[in-house]
């Protein structure tokens, strides 16, 4: 179903109306705050900031429907990347501007006050609570509003730069350090006023003509809002982008308050266009570090990195490439500790005939091989010319005798097992139309990059999101698709036993076949010495039909990963063991499966 498109100029007709009621009401509900002992300390300037904030919100609520936005708030607020990422994120904002607060300090740009214990921890409370409030509110406004309805009209990049305008064009009032120039005028006028909140809209407006007091804080907080977007594009979600935020506005308060900053000689030093003044993102260090966090959220680092291993593998002989491979793989065991751990525990149990040296020693090769899988991609292009000659099909008469047993359609069950990226080749090599699951990596643009070389060299690719469709029809058409579906399926997987153990693994091999009355054909490749490939194809067999369809699909499963299980006692240092393929959460869910 196609995405609804919201009609961003009632968006903005509705941001101007919430802004006229906000200039009405902010003066009556200043007598209040002046009157009561919580707020009265409060000037008419932050009033008004958060009569604006809830009028936009009580505005858009009333118009709601008529908007028409879908925003998926249920995937944005999903409980799992609170647990994921809410508190790597919150410490990474948290050390960032720690970080510019020191080098402040360090400069002399802020002196320290001794504050006792309770008045910190106190007011530390305070702020983490107000921050927090802020934070959600802004990003569910921000992120989730704006973000998401631009994105209904505009890719996602544009929709990125106009949320970071409106963004930093808002916020740029909030920075009263800059706009000192109305505080004083402020002073001029009565906040009780009924016309205050014109007033000040227009005293707003006065220091925009001088760009040496907005361009700063402009630029720091159009970055620190790109990245906010990028956090909401990488993840799916909201939390990300609340934690950093989060974490930004605590500190500012937090550090404000123990190591006040000095304007005076923060001026007499000359460095505040490097190091910012009191928000500390308004200086161009700021603004590096901001933009540098930026590129490693929308994968921009990653980018780099893998295009400059892509072009030193460019220069390298093949044999080169994979002795390098060898290499990065032996670091990656002794560096990997936690990865080592799983591979060497899922071995010991695989396998518990083997002495010790002899599982280190299968693990170690383990990690060799998904080196050589990943180099393998990097050199791609250059490999395939050399797979024709170097390439061998064992028992290929079975691709042929499973076209013909069906409706011409087959479904490969492979796993991370051998050469799983050169695996893919062989259906195009002997000629087939062959339809691969792809599942994108977290950094959307090496994915990008990969799935093209890999669609150049003949194959199909369908995302994993919404592979459903598309691999049916190949099916019917009487294509060949295929799944890599060896790992851990979560807790609705299909129970099947695996190296003697109980393992969740996904049916949706067996259910493609059934549904599409295919047969499946295991099928797995191994390198051989000299970078030739061997790929192993298994006897093709048919899903049973009958009234129980899950028993079926398992049944079916359970077959295939019988197949890979005999794939890997033949050669145990090709299959990828730094996977927690075996988890004690699922065997409970199936103490009536007997393990071997």
């Amino acid at each position: 179903m196609a995405e609804k498109k919201v009609n961003i100029k009632l968006i903005a007709l509705l941001a101007l109306i919430g802004l006229f009621a906000a200039m009405i009401a902010a003066p009556w509900v200043y007598r209040v705050t002046s009157q009561l002992d919580l707020t009265k300390a409060f000037i008419f300037r932050k009033v008004f900031n958060r009569v604006f904030l809830v009028s936009e919100v009580l505005v858009f609520l009333i118009f709601w429907k008529k908007l028409g936005i879908e925003i998926p708030y249920k995937v944005y607020y999903k409980r799992q990347h609170i647990k994921n990422e809410f508190g790597s994120w919150i410490i990474v904002a948290v050390l960032t501007i720690a970080f510019m607060t020191v080098l402040q300090y360090l400069a002399g740009f802020r002196h320290y006050q001794e504050r006792s214990w309770s008045y910190i921890l106190s007011k530390s409370a305070i702020a983490l609570l107000s921050s927090f409030v802020v934070a959600f509110m802004e990003e569910t406004i921000f992120r989730g509003l704006l973000f998401s309805s631009f994105k209904t009209r505009f890719r996602s990049m544009y929709s990125a730069l106009f949320t970071s305008l409106i963004f930093a064009s808002l916020h740029i009032f909030s920075l009263d350090h800059f706009l000192k120039s109305i505080k004083v005028a402020q002073a001029n006028f009565v906040g009780t006023d009924p016309l205050a909140g014109f007033y000040h809209m227009a005293l707003f407006l006065r220091p925009i003509c001088d760009w040496q007091v907005i361009v700063p804080g402009f630029i720091g907080l159009f970055v620190c809002s790109l990245m906010l977007c990028g956090l909401t594009m990488k993840t799916g979600s909201l939390w990300p982008a609340i934690a950093t935020h989060c974490g930004w506005v605590f500190t500012i308060k937090v550090t404000g308050r123990i190591w006040p900053y000095d304007k005076e000689a923060a001026a007499a030093t000359g460095l505040q266009w490097l190091l910012g003044e009191k928000f500390v993102a308004t200086g161009v260090l700021g603004w590096v570090i901001v933009v540098i966090e930026t590129a490693y959220v929308v994968g921009l680092i990653g980018y780099s990195v893998f295009l400059t291993l892509k072009f030193i593998c460019s220069k390298m002989s093949i044999d080169g490439c994979y002795r390098a491979a060898d290499i990065l793989g032996n670091i990656s065991y002794y560096l990997g500790v936690k990865k080592r751990a799983i591979a060497i525990d899922n071995i010991r149990h695989a396998f518990p005939e083997k002495s010790g040296e002899e599982v280190r020693r299968i693990a170690k090769a383990s990690f060799r091989n998904l080196m050589r899988v990943a180099i393998g991609v990097l050199i791609m292009p250059r490999l395939i010319k050399r797979v024709p000659s170097g390439f061998e099909t064992m028992h290929v008469d079975r691709v042929s005798k499973a076209h013909a047993m069906g409706s011409g359609g087959i479904v490969y069950f492979t796993a991370h097992y051998g050469n799983w990226e050169t695996q893919s080749w062989t259906s195009t090599l002997l000629g087939g139309d062959f339809t691969a699951v792809g599942r994108p990596f977290r950094n959307k643009l090496i994915y990008r990059h990969i799935a093209a070389i890999r669609v150049k060299i003949g194959l199909k690719l369908v995302s994993k999101k919404d592979a459903l469709r598309p691999l049916i029809r190949a099916l019917r058409k009487g294509g060949e698709i295929g799944l890599v579906a060896d790992q851990y399926a979560g807790k609705g997987g299909v129970p099947t036993v695996f190296m003697g153990r109980v393992c969740s693994t996904t049916g949706a091999a067996a259910a493609l076949a059934r549904m599409t009355h295919c047969p499946i054909v295991p099928a797995f490749c191994r390198e051989l010495p000299d970078h030739h490939f061997q790929a192993y194809v298994y006897e093709p067999f048919f899903v049973a039909e009958t009234d129980d369809a899950e028993k079926d699909i398992r049944e079916a499963t359970q077959r295939a990963m019988s197949c890979l299980e005999q794939e890997i006692r033949r050669a145990p240092e090709n299959y990828l063991w730094a996977h927690r393929k075996w988890r004690k959460s699922y065997t409970k869910l199936h103490p009536e499966i007997k393990e071997q």
